[in-house]
C-alpha cells in the first residue's frame, strides 16, 4: 500500500520542498499519432515503409487504435476537432528492450508520424486510515455528524439551494475501480439508458458492449469493480462515496452532490496499485455523458495524448477535477499531470476543520478543499476515512454537479470558473511566505450556485519572442510576450491585463493592457514586453502572472514560464545558420533533440525550398587513446537514451561565452577538462567556435579544440573526433556520400535533388578516420544489443575511412563521425584540432562551402595577428568625447577600397545596431550614430563597442574600440 506522511505546519512555517517523484514509463508500449487517419495495422505493421522499418528494429509485435470507441461513435455523431486527433494515436507494442524513449525518438522523426511518446503510469492520491466496521444508529445518515468537512465547503446551505437529484447531473469516476454494490452507492450508480443488459450488442453504439454502469478497462470488461483487498479497489470506493454516497438514506455518509448519479469505471493496472489506463477512462465518461470526471491520481509527465484527451473530454461537455497531489511541493513548478493541463480544475487539500493545507499548493492549483480524515466508504459496505487530495477531488466534483444542476446550459468551462471564481481566499491561515500561492481558495459551495457569474478571462495560448528571433532569452534581450485571452464566463467590460513577475531583473517596456469588452467565448490577442536587465543573475526560471482586472474583481489564472540567461549553451547564428555550442562539449543539444531535459537549438540550416528546421539529434567530442580510455559526451547504451557520458565538464574559473570575434561575426570559448570520466585521459580542452555571417560564409560553422595534456606523463595515440547523429530526411532516413578529394562525408535528405546536405570537414592538416555509421546495425544492435560501446568508439576514432565513407543499400539513419590523429602529448604539451560543420543546398554547393570553410581557417583564423588585425591604415577609433554625446562621429580608415561593416555591440556581445555596411574608398571616414537600436530605442548606461570589419578581397581586418554611453 501507500504510504501517506502528512506534514502539518503552522500558519507561520515555511513548507519543506521535497521533490515530485517521477513516474516510469510503460515498458514495451509509446502512444504514437499518425497524420493520416487511414493507416491500417496488421501485426507490427502500419503500412508506412519507413516506419515499418524502424518498427521491425524494435521487434514491434502489435499496433492497434488506443481509442477504437472514437470509431464507432464516428459512425453515428461528429467528434470535437481534439477527439478526431485522438482516432489517429495507436498504442505500439515491442519486445526490444530498448528504452520507450527511444524508440518513441526514432519513430517520431518518421514522416506520417505526428507524434509518438512513452505511456506513464498514474500514482493515486490517497490513502486509508482505518477500518471503522458497522454504522451507528443515528436517523438518516449516521455519520454525517463527523463529515465536518461538509459545512467546511458550505455544502449544506448549497443543498438548501439545489440537490444532485434535482436534475440528471453525472459524475464519471475514474479510478481503481468501485464496489458499486455497496449500500450507500448502488442507488446512485448510473444505468446506461441505451444499453441492454446481457444481450452481447453494442446498442447505444459507443463502442463497448453491456456496459450498463460503467466499464472496466483493466479487464476489458463490464463490471466495473475492483479487486477485493487491492489498494486500488479501496480507493475507488472511497472515491465514488465521497462524492455521491446516497444522502438522506439513514445509511453511512453522505456525498458532496446529494444523490447525483456517478459512473464507476476501472482503470487500475494489472498490479492493482497503480492506474495505467486513465486516458480510457476519462475519454470514456466524456464521451457518455458525464458532466464532472474526478481525477484522484497523477503523474510528474505532461504528454501530447494527454493534453488532447483533456481537451476533447472538456470538449464533449465534461469538466476534468483533477486532484493536485501530495508531496507538499509547489505545483507552479513541479506540476502534476492531468491537474496541471489548464482546462482542469485543479485541487489542493487542507486539514478536515481548517484551511491549512498540507499537500501541494501553488497560484496553479485552482481550488482547495478538505482532504484529511474524509469520511469514505470503502468495499463490502464498510466505511473508513481517509486522506490525500484524492478526496479533496470527488468533494470538488460533488459541488461541479450541483453547480451543472442549477445552471444546466454552462458548459465545462463555465462550471470550472464559477467554482473557481466563488472560491474563499485561504492565504491568513497559511505561511505568510506562501501568501498569493493557494490559487482562488477554499471551495464555496453556496456562492458556486448563488452567485451571480463573473467574467473568467484566461490564456488560451502564448509565445515569446527576443529581437533576435529566437527564444533564448539573455541579459540585455528585449522580448515580445503575446498572449490570446479567452473569456470562459460571463460577459465583461473594461477589462485590462497586467503581466507581472517576481522578478527584479527586468524593465518593463509594456506590462498593462487594455482588453475592453469581452463576452463570453470572445478572444483577444496583446503583446507584452519586457528588457532583461544586463545583470541579470544566470538559470532565471521566469514565472510570470496575468493579473486580469474588471469592474469589482480581479483574477491570476494563469502562469507563463520560461528561462532567463541561461548558461552552459550558447547559440551562434548568421543569416542562413543556427547552432548551439555547450560547455559539456556536446553539439546543437546539451541533451537529445526532443526531451524535456534537453537545451539548445540544434542545427538549423537554410533549405533549398527556403524552409528551415533543427537536422541534429545529438552531436558532440570524442577522445581517446583506447577502448579503455574513452573520454566523451554522446550516447552510452540503447535503454539509457536519458544518459549520455558526461566526461567533460568546465574548467573552474572558467565559462562558455559568446562574444563579437577577432577574425569572423562571432567567437565562442570555454575550456573544458575530461576529469568526470570513469577513466580519464588527463587533458585540458580549449574549446573555440566560429561563425562568420559575411558573403559565401552564412552555412557552415568552424569548431577548434586545443588538447593540453595535464595529467603530468606522455600521452600516446591520442585521437579526436566530433560525433553527430544526423536526421536530415523527415523520416531519419539519409543518403550518404563522401568526397574523396576534400575528405569530406556528407548526408543529403535525397540522392537527387536534396533539399538540404550536411556534413562535417577536417580543417586541420592531419590523419583523417571517417564512418557514415548505420545506426540500427551498429549503435542500437552492434555489438549485442548494447549500444554504443567504448570500443565500437575507439574502432571508429582511429580506423580510417571506413567502407570508402558511405553506407549502401538504401536510405538509413545515419550517424557521423568525423576523427584525426594519432598524437603524441608531453606533459603540458597540445596539439590543435579543427572542423567546420557544413549546410548546403545541393553537393556542388555544400562543396563550395566546405571550401570556404577551409579558406576562412588557413587565411583567417590561423593567420598571424599582423595579418588579420589592422595595421596602418585599417582601424577604427576611438570615438570623442567618450562617454559619448549624440550624435557620435565614428571615425575609420580604410588603406584599400573594402567593403565595410559597423557594428555596435553590448557588453554581452549582442549586437545593437549596425551602423555602416557599405562599399568604401581607401581613406578616412566618418558615420554618425545616433545612440539608438535597431528598432529606434535608446540604448541604455553602459559599456558598448563599436566594431569595423573591413573586406579587402581575401584578407579580412579587424577593430574595435569602447564606447562608454551615460543617460
Amino acid at each position: 500500500g501507500f504510504v501517506l506522511i502528512l506534514m502539518l505546519p503552522g500558519p507561520s512555517q515555511a513548507v519543506a520542498q521535497p521533490q515530485a517523484k517521477d513516474d516510469s514509463a510503460l515498458a514495451g508500449r509509446l502512444y504514437v499519432q499518425f497524420d493520416d487517419a487511414g493507416v491500417s495495422p496488421a501485426g507490427g505493421r502500419i503500412g508506412i515503409e519507413a516506419f515499418d522499418r524502424k518498427a521491425s528494429q524494435y521487434s514491434v509485435t502489435v499496433i492497434e487504435k488506443a481509442f477504437p470507441s472514437l470509431d464507432v461513435i464516428a459512425q453515428h455523431r461528429p467528434l470535437s476537432a481534439a477527439a478526431e486527433a485522438l482516432r489517429r494515436v495507436y498504442v505500439v507494442s515491442y519486445t526490444s528492450p530498448a528504452a520507450p524513449q527511444v524508440v518513441a525518438r526514432d519513430l517520431e522523426a518518421v514522416a506520417g508520424v505526428g507524434y509518438a511518446e512513452p505511456i506513464h503510469r498514474k500514482e493515486i492520491f490517497g490513502r486509508v486510515h482505518e477500518d471503522r466496521r458497522g454504522r451507528m444508529l443515528d436517523p438518516d445518515d449516521p455519520l454525517f455528524s463527523q463529515q465536518t468537512h461538509l459545512r467546511r465547503l458550505e455544502l449544506p446551505d448549497a443543498w438548501d439551494t439545489v440537490q444532485g437529484s434535482n436534475g440528471d447531473a453525472l459524475i464519471g469516476v475514474v479510478d481503481g475501480g468501485t464496489d458499486w454494490r455497496h449500500e450507500d452507492l448502488e442507488a446512485n450508480v448510473w444505468t446506461n439508458p441505451n444499453e441492454v443488459a446481457g444481450n452481447g450488442v453494442d446498442d447505444d453504439n459507443n463502442g463497448f458492449v453491456d456496459d450498463i454502469h460503467g466499464w472496466n478497462f483493466s479487464t476489458d470488461s463490464a463490471d466495473p469493480t475492483g479487486p477485493s483487498g487491492s489498494d486500488t479497489g479501496w480507493h475507488g470506493t472511497a472515491v465514488a462515496g465521497t462524492a455521491t454516497a446516497v444522502t438522506d438514506n439513514s445509511t453511512g455518509i453522505a456525498g458532496a452532490a446529494w444523490n447525483a448519479k456517478f459512473m464507476a469505471l476501472n482503470v487500475s493496472c494489472s498490479d492493482q496499485q497503480y492506474l495505467c489506463h486513465t486516458h480510457r477512462g476519462m475519454l470514456y465518461a466524456g464521451m457518455n455523458g458525464a458532466d464532472a470526471v474526478t481525477a484522484s491520481f497523477g503523474s510528474s509527465s505532461a504528454s501530447a495524448t494527454g493534453e488532447l484527451l483533456v481537451q476533447a473530454v472538456t470538449e464533449a461537455g465534461a469538466l476534468i477535477v483533477a486532484a493536485s497531489g501530495n508531496d507538499g511541493i509547489d505545483g507552479d513548478v513541479s506540476p502534476q499531470y492531468p491537474a496541471g493541463y489548464p482546462l482542469t480544475l485543479s485541487v489542493g487539500g487542507t486539514l478536515k476543520d481548517s484551511d491549512l493545507n498540507v499537500f501541494n499548493y501553488g497560484q496553479t492549483v485552482n481550488v482547495y478543499a478538505p482532504g484529511v480524515n474524509i469520511d469514505a466508504t470503502e468495499p463490502s459496505n464498510r466505511y473508513t476515512y481517509a486522506s490525500g487530495t484524492s478526496f479533496s477531488a470527488p468533494l470538488t466534483a460533488g459541488v461541479a454537479a450541483l453547480v451543472k444542476t442549477e445552471f444546466p446550459h454552462f458548459d465545462a468551462h463555465r462550471v470550472r470558473e464559477q467554482i473557481r471564481l466563488t472560491a474563499v481566499s485561504i492565504d491568513g491561515a497559511n505561511a505568510p511566505q506562501l501568501r498569493g500561492k493557494f490559487g482562488r481558495g477554499r471551495v464555496d459551495a453556496e456562492a458556486a450556485v448563488t452567485a451571480a457569474p463573473l467574467p473568467a478571462i484566461r490564456v488560451k495560448s502564448w509565445t515569446y519572442q527576443n529581437q533576435d528571433g529566437n527564444q533564448q532569452v539573455k541579459a540585455g534581450d528585449a522580448v515580445d510576450v503575446t498572449v490570446r485571452f479567452i473569456n470562459y464566463h460571463a460577459d465583461g467590460s473594461g477589462l485590462s491585463a497586467e503581466l507581472t513577475a517576481a522578478a527584479n531583473y527586468l524593465t518593463w517596456n509594456t506590462q498593462t493592457v487594455s482588453l475592453g469588452s469581452m463576452a463570453n467565448g470572445d478572444s483577444t490577442d496583446v503583446t507584452f514586453q519586457f528588457t532583461v536587465n544586463t545583470n541579470a543573475p544566470s538559470n532565471q526560471r521566469l514565472r510570470m502572472v496575468p493579473l486580469i482586472s474588471g469592474t469589482g474583481f480581479t483574477d491570476k489564472p494563469d502562469l507563463l514560464r520560461m528561462t532567463v540567461n541561461e548558461t552552459g549553451v550558447e547559440a551562434h547564428a548568421t543569416s542562413k545558420l543556427s547552432i548551439s555550442v555547450t560547455a559539456e562539449g556536446n553539439i546543437g543539444h546539451t541533451s537529445f533533440q526532443g526531451l524535456p531535459n534537453n537545451r539548445g537549438i540544434g542545427f538549423v540550416p537554410t533549405f533549398a525550398d527556403g524552409s528551415s528546421r533543427d537536422v541534429l539529434f545529438e552531436g558532440g567530442l570524442l577522445v581517446a587513446t583506447s577502448s579503455a580510455k574513452v573520454s566523451d559526451c554522446v550516447r552510452q547504451t540503447e535503454t539509457n537514451l536519458d544518459e549520455q557520458q558526461e566526461d567533460f565538464t568546465v574548467k573552474t574559473g572558467e565559462a562558455l561565452e559568446i562574444r563579437p570575434g577577432q577574425y569572423t561575426t562571432e567567437e565562442g570559448r570555454v575550456v573544458l577538462v575530461d576529469s568526470p570520466a570513469s577513466s580519464p585521459i588527463g587533458i585540458e580542452v580549449l574549446q573555440e567556435s566560429y561563425i562568420d555571417d559575411t558573403a559565401g560564409h552564412e552555412d557552415f560553422a568552424v569548431l577548434s579544440y586545443t588538447i593540453t595534456n595535464v595529467s603530468g606523463s606522455r600521452i600516446e595515440n591520442l585521437h579526436v573526433g566530433l560525433f553527430f547523429d544526423w536526421d536530415v530526411a523527415s523520416n531519419a532516413s539519409d543518403v550518404t556520400g563522401f568526397d574523396a578529394g576534400r575528405g569530406v562525408g556528407y548526408l543529403m535528405d535525397r540522392a537527387s535533388n536534396p533539399n538540404v546536405v550536411v556534413g562535417t570537414r577536417l580543417l586541420t592538416d592531419d590523419s583523417l578516420h571517417y564512418s557514415a555509421i548505420d545506426n540500427p546495425a551498429t549503435i542500437y544492435r552492434g555489438q549485442g544489443n548494447d549500444g554504443f560501446t567504448p570500443t565500437e568508439k575507439w574502432d571508429l576514432l582511429s580506423g580510417g575511412v571506413q567502407n570508402n565513407g558511405v553506407i549502401t543499400g538504401g536510405p538509413r539513419d545515419v550517424s557521423q563521425l568525423t576523427a584525426t590523429g594519432p598524437f603524441t602529448l608531453e606533459a603540458m604539451t597540445s596539439v590543435e584540432v579543427a572542423f567546420a560543420v557544413i549546410a548546403g543546398t545541393s553537393v556542388s554547393d555544400f562543396q563550395t562551402n566546405a571550401d570556404a570553410a577551409q579558406a576562412l581557417w588557413d587565411n583567417t583564423i590561423t593567420s598571424t595577428e599582423d595579418d588579420v588585425r589592422p595595421t596602418a591604415g585599417w582601424a577604427v577609433h576611438a570615438p570623442y568625447p567618450n562617454p559619448a554625446v549624440f550624435p557620435m562621429e565614428l571615425r575609420f580608415e580604410l588603406a584599400a577600397h573594402s567593403g565595410v561593416q559597423l557594428d555596435i555591440y553590448d557588453v554581452l556581445g549582442r549586437r545593437v545596431r549596425r551602423v555602416l555596411d557599405a562599399q568604401r574608398p581607401g581613406g578616412e571616414h566618418v558615420v554618425a550614430w545616433d545612440g539608438r537600436d535597431e528598432v529606434g530605442r535608446q540604448v541604455a548606461s553602459g559599456m558598448y563597442l563599436v566594431r569595423m570589419r573591413a573586406q579587402n578581397g581575401d584578407r579580412l581586418h579587424v577593430n574595435s574600440k569602447p564606447i562608454v554611453v551615460v543617460r
